[in-house]
């Protein structure tokens, strides 16, 4: 399965990196090009994963990439969302920019990976600690089933160690509830 891997170039976010190393046939875009282009790229790919910073307007292109535009993955490219078999959305509120358009995906919704946002969420006691330990567990378990169907995907992360990790992290519990699979319709 050939892969685009949209993820822009950003420290915060570098966590998610290995999950480009799980992916067995991929083209990574950190940057540098402008999204007419990725447009034209995912349509020669069996499927895209979008990763980042974003909203549920889309995913950020975090000053990133070419053209005036503040998302790289946004309501412009859904008609061809709707097309790709396989999906995976890892940002800030992509389940409901999934959902809202309808497509078919592995999408989380808000997603804790820092401290600050724990904090902002409502998640008080959470340390520095357990948000990383969230954040490794949760791409430790995504990368081994990465290269799977959507639905798939999402099946093997309810029944791995981020599922028992979330029985007693608080970060991942929160962001455990936030994993979703969209049906293609």
């Amino acid at each position: 399965m050939n892969t685009l891997i949209v993820h822009p170039t950003d420290r915060s976010t570098d966590f998610l990196l290995p999950i480009h190393d799980a992916v067995e046939t991929k083209t990574v875009i950190r940057g540098d090009i402008n999204k007419s282009s990725i447009a034209a790229m995912a349509m020669r790919h069996d499927r895209l994963i979008a990763m980042g910073h974003g909203s549920p307007l889309g995913l950020m292109s975090v000053g990133q990439f070419l053209g005036p535009d503040f998302y790289v993955v946004d309501q412009s490219l859904v008609e061809m969302l709707r097309t790709r078999p396989i999906n995976i959305f890892i940002w800030c509120y992509a389940y409901e920019f999934a959902q809202r358009f309808e497509i078919p995906s592995f999408a989380t919704d808000m997603f804790v990976s820092e401290h600050r946002e724990a904090m902002y969420m409502g998640i008080k006691n959470a340390t520095i600690d357990q948000v990383e330990e969230s954040n490794r567990v949760f791409v430790e378990e995504i990368s081994k089933c990465i290269n799977l169907p959507a639905k798939e995907i999402y099946e093997s992360l309810m029944k791995s160690e981020y599922t028992i990790l979330s029985q007693k992290n608080p970060v991942a519990s929160f962001n455990f509830e936030r994993l979703h699979h969209i049906k293609q319709n």
